[in-house]
């Protein structure tokens, strides 16, 4: 599987690292539906309330929301959390772009992941 990972430093929220793990094209033998894993950890939080994940065909085109509900935050805490969402909704041999929006207890929101890509990890072969 390939990764990429990255860390940013966020007022008020500490992220360490996040991973995009792309959808392989083996057969699904076991029913469970390809997917895209992406995860995430944050080293602190303060007044975190949830997180959104957006998904986009194209580095610079408009990103729908793809997380049903919010994913719950750990609010306000010094402590490493890690956090992960499946996008089902994936094909094989496509791209796809990743952002994540930090929704705050006051319902601010800021986007603190961009531009997020998952590879595809296979090809047609001829």
């Amino acid at each position: 599987m390939r990764t990429r990972r990255l860390a940013i430093l966020l007022s008020p929220l500490l992220l360490i690292g996040v991973v995009a793990v792309a959808a392989d094209c083996k057969p699904v033998a076991d029913g469970k539906p390809l997917s895209n894993r992406l995860h995430w950890t944050t080293a602190s939080e303060q007044d975190s309330f949830a997180f959104e994940v957006f998904r986009s065909d194209s580095e610079t085109g408009a990103a729908s929301r793809i997380s049903a509900t919010p994913i719950l935050a750990a609010g306000t805490t010094d402590e490493t959390h890690r956090y992960e969402y499946h996008d089902t909704a994936v094909e094989p041999l496509r791209s796809y772009w990743y952002s994540v929006d930090l929704i705050h207890t006051d319902g601010s929101r800021e986007r603190i992941v961009s531009a997020w890509k998952s590879e595809p990890l296979c090809s047609v072969k001829s």
